[in-house]
């Protein structure tokens, strides 16, 4: 039934924009503005195969529909994607195209049935099964994106992308050791993708199963395997030896932007003094944003590096003769380590974006503090720990911070515990501990807010999981992403947050913070699980830092009964 209406839905919508295919008195869907018998009308007979010749007349029609799309017309894209099925209900690229159009438009039925469609019609095709599985995943329908994916990679053992997005899912569903199984068969399967492998080394920091000598191992074995035949034998640099000239500053980053790291880099590049320093920017950036601008500003020099190479950008460093190379990034998304494994400049550090060693004994400093990586720690780095006097990082509030609210269990009657982290930090612990902590204090209740809430399948399947807890659905407020003020403001509505493990919060934290919040954290050994405790000791509160997942649980009950001192402590915080 639902296919049927999914299909008379874009008969219907193709109908109020035109005929099913163009007649010879049309406007040509190229878009050209000619009439179709004087643009590729005319070059029809000649275009189209013989009658018989099925598939090739609907690659035609593809063909049609691709430039379209390119050219921002659904409508004529997806009249041409159809007269393209009617010639082979079984087109591929028709079907995938359909599908992608509905997607677009925001027509779930549709999205559903077109990619039903090419299963169906390509059940023995990987590469069927896996679009499908993209394009649930996407949904966050979980549980039909991991059947899609099993079922491709069972029919292409060897797809690393398949195991790839397969991981991604485990990873969202909580199954962190298959999520690590899956991004080691990616790596297997495509040994040489540098990126894939820093994925699988990120997928470690969800879960406890991975000691510090091993994460150790593995990042030396990525840089065995993709940087090492990069570095230098006798490395040189043009750089002036004069100890009286300003140092060349260079920073190396895909992300000088609001996502996260302009909040940390606002501050520190505004007070850098440029008597002494000339600071440029190597930018990655994929959407630039205000803060680009604003970022851009504070620097001497801005050198855009996305659509240049490796080698291409290690060039441009060395004839910028700096002296100073500064990777934020370490193995985050489109990072560009293999820069610095050509050694560039002669000091190099890698700072802020990352949370362990990037590996390669070309990066001379890692710069952390105490709180994070205390003398002693069994953490281990290739690079050496340059442990900064308080915190490694730098928060520069946005100047349209609401202010600090007051505690609104004052007024409500009624604790409130939030989470605004990313959904894929929501592990089975954390979410244990979360309903473990709600049953003890009887009288709270938890909002849980990021963008994937925003999501049907995954707002249900966060549901799903305190329910099965046993807590009541009136107790747990789910709420999606809203505009960053608005959201700042969202944080009056919490009396006390309750941080991530073992992946804590650090914008997320330091936002929580400033807004007046104070948030329950465990400390543990990893960079990345004592982001938020460092903040608290940092800041004075040390009280609300527990040991261990038991201790945790014990003092968030306890300070929902003191929604008094709670806000005086508010009030202060900022």
């Amino acid at each position: 039934g639902k296919a049927r209406s999914a299909e008379g839905a874009a008969m219907n919508r193709r109908d109020a924009t035109g005929s099913r295919a163009p007649r010879v008195n049309d406007r040509c869907p190229c878009g050209s503005g000619k009439k179709y018998k004087h643009c590729h009308g005319a070059q029809r007979t000649a275009a189209l195969p013989a009658a018989g010749a099925v598939p090739a007349a609907a690659a035609f029609w593809v063909a049609r529909a691709e430039q379209a799309r390119a050219a921002g017309r659904p409508a004529q894209a997806q009249d041409a994607y159809l007269a393209a099925l009617e010639r082979d209900p079984a087109s591929y690229d028709a079907l995938s195209g359909m599908a992608t159009l509905a997607e677009g438009a925001g027509d779930d039925v549709a999205g559903i049935h077109y990619v039903e469609r090419l299963v169906e019609a390509h059940p023995d095709s990987a590469r069927a099964l896996f679009a499908a599985g993209n394009y649930h995943a996407r949904r966050f329908d979980f549980a039909r994106a991991r059947a899609s994916y099993r079922a491709a990679v069972a029919l292409e053992p060897n797809v690393a992308g398949g195991w790839n997005n397969l991981g991604n899912v485990e990873k969202y569903l909580g199954n962190f050791a298959e999520c690590i199984a899956c991004y080691d068969r990616a790596v297997a399967a495509d040994p040489g993708n540098a990126a894939l492998h820093s994925n699988a080394l990120i997928s470690l920091y969800y879960d406890y199963s991975t000691s510090h000598d091993e994460l150790f191992a593995r990042h030396a074995a990525w840089a065995r395997r993709h940087a090492a035949r990069f570095y230098p034998q006798q490395p040189a640099w043009p750089n002036a030896k004069d100890p009286e000239r300003p140092l060349r500053l260079g920073y190396v980053s895909e992300g000088f932007d609001g996502r996260i790291l302009g909040h940390f880099l606002r501050n520190v590049l505004r007070h850098h003094d440029h008597d002494r320093f000339v600071v440029h920017g190597y930018s990655g950036t994929r959407r630039p944003d205000e803060f680009t601008a604003e970022l851009r500003t504070a620097f001497d020099h801005w050198r855009e590096i996305r659509t240049l190479s490796d080698d291409a950008v290690a060039q441009l460093v060395r004839d910028d003769a700096i002296d100073v190379l500064v990777d934020l990034d370490g193995h985050t998304p489109d990072a560009r380590l293999l820069v610095f494994a050509r050694r560039p400049a002669p000091v190099q550090f890698t700072w802020l974006g990352y949370w362990n060693t990037t590996g390669m004994p070309t990066v001379d400093c890692l710069l952390t503090d105490a709180y994070t990586t205390p003398e002693g720690s069994p953490q281990r780095f290739t690079e050496m720990p340059l442990r900064l006097a308080d915190s490694r990082f730098c928060y520069a509030p946005v100047p349209y911070a609401p202010a600090v609210a007051p505690s609104p269990c004052l007024a409500r009657g009624v604790f409130t515990f939030g989470s605004f982290n990313r959904y894929d930090k929501l592990g089975p612990e954390v979410i244990a501990c979360w309903a473990e902590i709600l049953r003890r204090a009887p009288a709270s209740r938890l909002i849980v807010k990021n963008s994937a809430i925003d999501v049907p399948y995954a707002r249900s399947e966060l549901a799903r999981r305190f329910a099965e807890l046993g807590i009541d659905a009136g107790r747990v407020e789910l709420r999606g992403k809203s505009p960053h003020p608005v959201m700042l403001a969202e944080y009056g509505d919490v009396d006390l947050c309750l941080d991530t493990f073992p992946y804590n919060g650090g914008l997320t934290t330091c936002e929580a913070l400033w807004q007046g919040v104070p948030i329950v954290a465990i400390e543990e050994e990893r960079m990345i699980s004592r982001q938020t405790s460092a903040m608290l000791r940092l800041i004075g509160a040390e009280a609300f830092v527990a040991g261990n997942r038991d201790e945790y649980v014990d003092l968030a009950v306890r300070w929902s009964g003191r929604g008094g001192e709670l806000d005086a402590l508010r009030q202060a915080q900022r």
